[in-house]
């Protein structure tokens, strides 16, 4: 086991003493247990060092396959925070832009609502001209009627007039 399992890069000095003592007592425990197999129900069941050969090898399979999933989830993971930084390093450039603009925006809120007071007073102003110039209208129209009585009594009396002159 050792032989096999120092030239795998996979297996680290601190774990490689226990991961080969857990090897040795997993065959001697399945040795052990075909002797029990053995008495037990009278079937024999051999173990023998090419058992233990595969064992290694489906161990250090298996370590492999796992390294390649821990290698694919940390290349994920690795690749969802380059995506949350960049987000947030565009949050953070937005927020900038967002701030300026908003400057902007209170600049021409404050220039519309004095427009819109401007164009109020200008309102207010042409409001009492425009009901100024009705009544002006108004007191236009009766003096016009008047006008219109009077010029009718003055051709009434000027046609009674001419026939005498």
């Amino acid at each position: 086991a050792t032989y096999f399992l120092k030239e795998d890069a996979n297996v680290s000095e601190d774990n490689l003493e226990s991961v080969i003592g857990h090897m040795v007592l997993t065959h001697q425990t399945v040795t052990d247990k075909s002797a029990q197999f053995r008495e037990e129900l009278r079937r024999h069941y051999y173990v023998t060092p090419k058992n233990y050969l595969d064992f290694i090898s489906n161990y250090r399979e298996l370590l492999q396959a796992n390294v390649k999933k821990i290698d694919t989830a940390i290349k994920r993971l690795d690749g969802g925070l380059t995506k949350l930084v960049d987000a947030a390093e565009a949050v953070d450039r937005m927020s900038k832009e967002l701030s300026e603009k908003k400057v902007v925006v209170d600049a021409k809120t404050v220039d519309v609502e004095g427009l819109i007071a401007v164009i109020k007073e200008k309102t207010a102003v042409a409001e009492v001209a425009q009901k100024e110039a009705g009544e002006k209208k108004e007191a236009a129209e009766l003096q016009a009627a008047e006008i219109a009585v009077e010029k009718g009594k003055a051709d009434e009396a000027l046609n009674v007039a001419l026939p005498a002159v």
